[in-house]
């Protein structure tokens, strides 16, 4: 009844009065032409990204991948991962009547299948902890209790947890992580770091194997919304209670009338924003395969107020992110939504608010903005490091590299160094050459694998989360290039969180279990 009120309305009649009147204008054909012609262009792109010679190269499996899997070292690293659960499953066979029989130990077996689960729970309520609150114990505990329930799941169905996913140059920058410290220059500050890092392999190892089917993915991807939402709702509470503007975080000279940028419960306005670049894509495919008009639009809610509480942390390196984030999901995605999409942006930018607008402006004003030319001398202290240490680098952990740079006068000591800025200096600086190589190897495999996984799957929902994971990733590390993004240990965390959760996409989507969870 409303609905019809509304199409009899006089508004609605001249709307379609003026819309007739477009369609029949020169105007609107030559849209039309120039759209068609562009939707062509980014079409014909996407297939020669795909499908040429070169790039296609690309996309085929990698040598070395094919090498690892069938050499000694990995399977032995393999059968140490797995032995528990293999000798839980040797012991479940030998006793199988009577587990079956125990009402306990079947509640523990349903505990295993989820896993998943688990994890959705852990990320959910260890990423919304006030920063003053955090310990990177929590991270350690949760994942420990994931690995214990896959544990438990092999018990049960004597299933063999996968490494061949993570690949050779994860198990590269994993020894690089280890070796780095006992090779530090300074070892007893780079303990500490390996402790973090190895967090963070655990994480990635239950992330790759937990999930089971796509219900799982949704799952995973769903709790990450809700961080991004109660994490924007409180960036939405700082603004309305007045942000203190902090002259390391913006130039007050090149920026005058900017607010205080806001930083959620993240302790840095860019670490939230780098992490809001990691998770935001994620939603995206929850929007697109939602059968519920109701979860269609909660995911459009927490992307919208997602990007919102990105535009409130005046975060221009992040927001560069974010677009090259969308432009890569989709071009795997659908091309032809690339000319739109840019349209509209385009169309967007005169509505934006003249704070956003002046923040935009700066970017190309990187010579006078304080906050950018400081850190020339970073990306110098750096070069000199390698050049001092090229092959072994400084040690593990930031403490390592400012003794390292510190003890050598590299860099003045009347400036504060906090870090490099760069996510690939500072992994060559702590981790070596072997660190670099490993860490850019699995960068690009990763990439290679979640573009080849979005174009070329069966299951829309998983080449949608390739997709969406692989837009995710070339945003953060784009962002990496001009911020150090694993500055604070948890959201390293976030980021293996989101490599791996790509990786298990792959990996069901290899292995043809990418069903929807089966009904009870």
């Amino acid at each position: 009844m409303v609905a019809k009120l509304i199409r009899e309305s006089g508004i609605a009649r001249i709307c379609r009065g003026i819309y007739g009147e477009y369609r029949n204008s020169l105007l609107f054909h030559f849209m039309v032409r120039v759209y068609a012609a562009l939707g062509r262009f980014f079409t014909a792109f996407g297939r020669l990204f795909t499908h040429s010679l070169i790039i296609g190269a690309c996309f085929r499996e990698a040598g070395p991948d094919r090498l690892w899997r069938s050499s000694l070292t990995y399977r032995v690293v393999s059968f140490v991962l797995n032995l528990p659960g293999l000798l839980l499953h040797r012991l479940y066979l030998k006793y199988r009547a009577k587990c079956d029989e125990s009402v306990l130990l079947g509640l523990v077996f349903e505990a295993g299948d989820g896993a998943a689960l688990l994890e959705s729970w852990v990320i959910l309520g260890l990423w919304v902890i006030p920063f003053k609150y955090w310990d990177n114990t929590y991270h350690l505990l949760g994942f420990l209790a994931v690995l214990a329930l896959l544990y438990v799941r092999t018990m049960h169905r004597g299933q063999r947890m996968k490494l061949e996913k993570t690949g050779v140059f994860l198990a590269m920058l994993a020894a690089a992580v280890v070796l780095s410290v006992p090779l530090s220059h300074h070892p007893e500050l780079s303990q500490r770091y390996l402790r973090y890092h190895i967090i963070c392999m655990v994480c990635v190892y239950v992330t790759v194997n937990a999930p089971r089917h796509t219900g799982d993915l949704k799952r995973m991807a769903a709790a990450s919304g809700v961080v991004i939402l109660i994490s924007a709702a409180w960036a939405v509470v700082q603004r309305f209670q007045g942000v203190d503007i902090v002259a390391a975080y913006v130039d007050k000279t090149l920026n005058a009338g900017m607010p205080g940028r806001v930083q959620s419960y993240f302790d840095n306005p860019n670490t939230y924003a780098q992490v809001l670049v990691m998770l935001l894509p994620l939603t995206v495919p929850l929007m697109l395969t939602s059968r519920k008009p109701l979860g269609k639009a909660a995911a459009a809610v927490v992307l919208a107020v997602g990007v919102l509480a990105l535009a409130m942390t005046y975060s221009r390196a992040s927001w560069i992110g974010l677009a090259a984030a969308a432009l890569v999901f989709l071009l795997l995605w659908k091309p032809g939504l690339i000319p739109p999409f840019l349209i509209l942006a385009l169309l967007c930018i005169p509505l934006l608010p003249d704070t956003i607008l002046n923040r935009l402006s700066t970017i190309g004003k990187a010579t006078s903005d304080s906050t950018v030319t400081s850190r020339f001398p970073l990306y110098g202290a750096g070069a000199e490091v390698l050049v001092r240490s090229p092959i072994f680098g400084a040690g593990l952990g930031g403490d390592a590299v400012k003794r390292f740079i510190r003890d050598r006068r590299i860099y003045p000591l009347i400036v504060y160094y906090a870090h490099l800025h760069n996510l690939f200096l500072e992994v060559w600086v702590e981790n070596g050459l072997l660190g670099i190589f490993g860490f850019l190897g699995a960068c690009c495999c990763g990439l290679r694998s979640l573009a080849r996984r979005s174009r070329r799957g069966k299951d829309k929902t998983v080449k949608l989360f390739c997709a969406a994971s692989c837009g995710s990733l070339a945003g953060t590390l784009l962002t990496g290039m001009v911020d150090f993004i694993w500055a604070y240990p948890r959201v390293m965390c976030i980021f293996w969180f989101v490599f791996a959760f790509g990786l298990a996409a792959i990996r069901l989507s290899g292995d043809g279990a990418a069903e929807e969870a089966p009904q009870r």
